[in-house]
């Protein structure tokens, strides 16, 4: 009796996981890189940053370049959000910053871009979420 509880619990506690949605996080490193923060394994299947390409525009306005490739045999569709931040830290909000929808084909490449909204912005965080689970800010 104590093992069907226990599985039940099991089951239960995996499904409410499967169940719940979490984005994906990519920090700017500083250095022309990122670290990531993987959360959703699934979704780093479907989608993953291959590399990160940064830089400034004519005024000093930061850019980015990130690369993300799919390992799937299917299409797959995934939602991405560029946030900026200030040099203490500070986010900038934006009216651009608005979570986008993305069509990737199997085993394909494609670069995500971003100009960030200020001169002022000297970080970046790119947030991917699966698609068939949208992130929402109570999630």
């Amino acid at each position: 009796m104590t093992s069907r509880v226990l599985a039940s619990q099991s089951l239960a506690a995996l499904l409410l996981a499967v169940g719940c949605n979490t984005t994906n996080t990519y920090t700017s490193n500083g250095k022309g890189g990122s670290t990531s923060v993987v959360t959703n394994g699934w979704l780093e299947y479907k989608a993953t940053v291959d590399n990160v390409r940064e830089g400034k525009l004519d005024d000093g306005t930061m850019k980015v370049q990130v690369d993300v490739r799919s390992d799937q045999l299917n299409p797959q569709r995934f939602n991405y959000l560029f946030e900026w931040y200030d040099a203490q830290g500070m986010k900038i909000d934006s009216a651009t910053a608005t979570w986008q929808n993305r069509f990737i084909k199997p085993q394909e490449t494609i670069t995500l871009s971003a100009v960030a909204p200020t001169r002022t912005c000297s970080r970046w965080v790119l947030k991917l979420s699966d698609e068939k689970q949208p992130f929402t800010p109570n999630n």
